[in-house]
């Protein structure tokens, strides 16, 4: 059951059953399949948990990433490890007091595999000032991959764009240029915004550029608003 999970020895077991889990070959096939009509090249493994996102609460980052596995045994080992993380004891410290807006019963996880962006940028944007409310999108920029950015290793650029799309603030996080200059910032906050108009709710939106154009990596609800924890 799910509490003799939390209760007892349960997680560290069910983790270590799915770091040596051997897949069924039928869905071993059907994973590298798909695998191969994604192409050459390393790919990114994440997770989707089905409660991980809300306007209420966020269990970002207490799940695994693996960035840029490739070749088979690499996908499949990452597929495992995301899987494991699913019983990781801060996860269910967080679903057991009723964060992500389910408890541990609703567990449910899917695995995403996505072709990694040769990233010279990255970075997240809000389609609203989560701190105030304020229209506007709010760009926060790091070079390369945003992983150190999630993972609050490194100090962003910060943008912040008008309702109308102008750039009323650049803040460089070092010396010299600032990552995005103003015509790419607005495209960014462009983007953002018709998410947000699509999703019909403020958006967090992860997002990389590879010199060449905006890929968006992922879009979730604000989680919380003015007066609130913000969880990015």
């Amino acid at each position: 059951s799910a509490r003799g999970l939390v209760d007892g020895d349960g997680l560290d077991a069910a983790h270590a059953y799915c770091l040596a889990w051997e897949m069924p070959g039928a869905l071993r096939r059907a994973v590298l399949g798909a695998y191969g009509r994604l192409g050459q090249g390393p790919v990114a493994v994440r997770s989707s948990l089905v409660c991980e996102d809300s306007a209420s609460a966020s269990c970002a980052g207490l799940l695994d990433t693996v960035l840029g596995a490739e070749g088979e045994p690499a996908l499949l080992d990452a597929v495992r490890r995301i899987l494991a993380s699913a019983f990781n004891q801060r996860l269910w410290a967080y679903l057991g007091t009723g964060g992500g807006g389910a408890g541990p019963a609703s567990l449910c996880l899917a695995v995403v595999v996505q072709r990694m962006v040769d990233a010279v940028v990255s970075g997240v944007a809000f389609s609203v000032d989560p701190v105030t409310c304020q229209p506007g999108v709010i760009i926060e920029a790091v070079p390369g991959l945003g992983e150190d950015l999630a993972q609050g290793r490194v100090r962003p650029d910060r943008y912040r764009i008008g309702p109308r799309c102008e750039l009323q603030e650049a803040m460089p996080a070092r010396d010299g240029a600032v990552l995005l200059d103003e015509p790419r910032a607005r495209q960014l906050a462009e983007l953002v915004a018709s998410i947000a108009d699509e999703a019909e709710a403020p958006q967090d939106v992860e997002w990389s550029f590879d010199g060449r154009g905006f890929h968006v990596l992922q879009a979730r609800p604000i989680t919380a608003l003015a007066g609130r924890h913000v969880y990015s």
